[in-house]
């Protein structure tokens, strides 16, 4: 079964920072969902004026206010291999009923998640549903790591006993105030780029 889950929303930021002449010259920062790949931390550039520039990286995490968590069942096994003899004609597979995802609905209710928050999706209800699938759709508030764990962990064994198989489950998580967290990270980014060219000024003999 394959699994992503994070109880918290992380960003990152890139800030690029430039020191001419003794000056400091920012560049606006922007942030960003995904961490830069780029290895680069400094470089001097060969020219009449002496500059040194950077990019600095700053990451902030914070505590999400709710999370979308979708579970998607099936009534055959996912992983099965195929038949071996390519001319035999795939079986239709056998649909998910809202009244076999009923008592997994019921279970997650007995462990805490409110019965309003849940909904179920089945073939003809959702787009997301396609033959042979269903899928349990439920909001969290405030959730926590060890919650959405024991959200999956008990669809699953609840599922298991009811012949139905968990493909996969997602959880997005998401945040009232992105702006304090984008704050966050591009401050810190600006002061990592600012550490860097600082680094490199001494490295060199510059005099900032």
């Amino acid at each position: 079964m394959k699994s992503t889950a994070l109880s918290k929303v992380i960003l990152a930021a890139i800030a690029s920072t430039c020191l001419v002449g003794g000056e400091a010259l920012k560049q606006p920062a922007q942030a960003t969902t995904e961490a830069s790949e780029n290895t680069e931390l400094a470089q001097i550039h060969s020219s009449d004026q002496r500059m040194i520039s950077s990019y600095g990286r700053g990451n902030a995490s914070a505590p999400a206010d709710t999370a979308e968590i979708r579970i998607y069942f099936n009534s055959t096994d996912p992983y099965a291999p195929y038949p071996v003899d390519a001319s035999e004609a795939p079986t239709e597979p056998k649909p998910v009923t809202e009244t076999e995802l009923q008592p997994i609905v019921d279970a997650l209710v007995r462990i805490g998640v409110p019965a309003s928050s849940i909904k179920m999706e089945v073939v003809g209800s959702s787009p997301s549903a396609y033959p042979g699938s269903g899928n349990i759709f439920l909001m969290l508030n405030q959730p926590t790591q060890s919650k959405i764990d024991e959200i999956t962990r008990v669809a699953q064994e609840v599922a298991s006993q009811k012949d139905l198989y968990v493909g996969s489950s997602d959880a997005q998580c998401k945040l009232a105030d992105i702006k304090s967290l984008e704050d966050e990270a591009r401050g810190l980014a600006v002061a990592d780029a600012r550490r860097r060219v600082t680094s490199m000024a001494s490295a060199s003999g510059a005099r900032l």
